[in-house]
């Protein structure tokens, strides 16, 4: 990474180099992710004096141009603002956590899930039933023939039946659901990204190269020079 993007300050000889040896070297954990909780990382900003109810996102507001995060705002309450340089971001969380600033972050969760439930006691319906045609005629009313023959027509007993098996059968209810929210960061490497990489230097020497060779690579435009004999 160039000096000035990590520490303000231009110096020549910490430009930004492709640092691809630590693929011959191997490092182990070179590849690294961190989850927290909202209420985790809420908790973390209030112990550091801040005052929020709730998080509504963390993003990467601005990066360098070889893809290092140069500073991260954290979103709370309907869009007020924290802005972190990117060291201090990761001094807050943890250097060992947030290992580097070469890293992406992925807000997970938070939304609403729909879940459908069986419910073996369903809902009674404010419907009114009608009488079936043997029991009115159980009722020895005086019917004339039209009433009569517009009972007999009437497929009420069928309607009835249906409705009484609607009642009886366990019913499915949608249901709502709020998971919680984590933020992961995906990064690789470890440190600030700024001079000689450790590990990409032990890939080179793997590769054959010599300490002026490997040194040259990393410290840009530089010349080694005997202070004493």
């Amino acid at each position: 990474e160039n000096s000035e993007n990590v520490w303000g300050g231009y110096e020549p000889y910490l430009r930004s180099v492709p640092s691809t040896y630590e693929d011959k070297a191997s490092p182990p954990n070179h590849f690294w992710d961190y989850s927290l909780t909202e209420q985790e990382l809420m908790t973390k900003l209030i112990k550091k004096g801040y005052q929020m109810s709730q998080i509504d996102n963390v993003v990467i507001s601005e990066k360098t141009e070889t893809g290092r995060v140069k500073s991260v705002d954290i979103l709370f309450d309907h869009y007020q603002k924290i802005n972190f340089k990117v060291n201090d971001f990761r001094l807050f969380i943890g250097p060992t956590l947030i290992r580097s600033s070469l890293f992406d972050v992925y807000k997970i969760g938070g939304n609403i899930e729909q879940k459908k439930v069986l419910n073996s006691q369903p809902e009674k319906e404010n419907k009114v039933i009608q009488k079936s045609v043997h029991d009115i005629l159980e009722e020895e009313k005086d019917l004339s023939i039209a009433e009569l023959i517009q009972l007999l027509n009437r497929p009420e007993e069928k309607r009835q039946e249906k409705e009484q098996d609607s009642l009886t059968q366990p019913q499915i209810k949608e249901t709502e659901e709020h998971s919680e929210t984590v933020y992961t960061f995906k990064g690789s490497g470890n440190g600030h990204g700024v001079g000689l990489s450790q590990w990409g230097a032990y890939g080179m020497a793997l590769q054959g190269y010599d300490y002026e060779e490997i040194l040259k690579y990393y410290y840009q435009g530089i010349q080694l020079t005997k202070l004493y004999e």
